[in-house]
C-alpha cells in the first residue's frame, strides 16, 4: 500500500485547526504514526502551528532525529515523544 501526502494541503489544515484550538486556549499536537514518522509530515505540521509532535513506536522515533527538543517520555508501555521547533514549546506546555 502507499499513501501520498499533500504536505501544504495538510500544513493550511493544521493551520487552521491550530487557530481554533488557540482559540480555546489548547495547544495542537501533531501525530505522525500514521505516516511513520516521515520527517514531511513533521515539517508541515510544526509549520501549520502544532506546538509539538507525538509519535509511540520507536523506529518512527529515529526519523524524527533531526527536529530539535526531541524528548522521549515513557508512558507505559509505549512512548510519547514530543518535538518542537526551537525555543517552543513541551508537554503540557512546559517551557523549554
Amino acid at each position: 500500500m502507499r499513501i501520498e501526502v499533500d504536505c501544504e494541503r495538510l500544513r493550511r489544515n493544521t493551520e487552521a485547526v491550530a487557530r481554533l484550538c488557540a482559540r480555546q486556549g489548547i495547544e495542537l499536537a501533531g501525530v505522525t504514526k500514521a505516516c511513520c514518522g516521515d520527517p514531511a509530515v513533521a515539517r508541515a505540521m510544526l509549520a501549520g502551528g502544532a506546538k509539538l509532535l507525538a509519535e509511540s513506536r520507536l523506529p518512527h522515533v529515529r526519523r524524527l532525529r533531526p527536529f530539535p527538543l526531541l524528548q522521549l517520555l515513557s508512558q507505559g508501555q509505549g512512548l510519547l515523544v514530543a518535538a518542537g521547533p526551537a525555543g517552543g514549546l513541551g508537554p503540557r506546555g512546559a517551557s523549554r
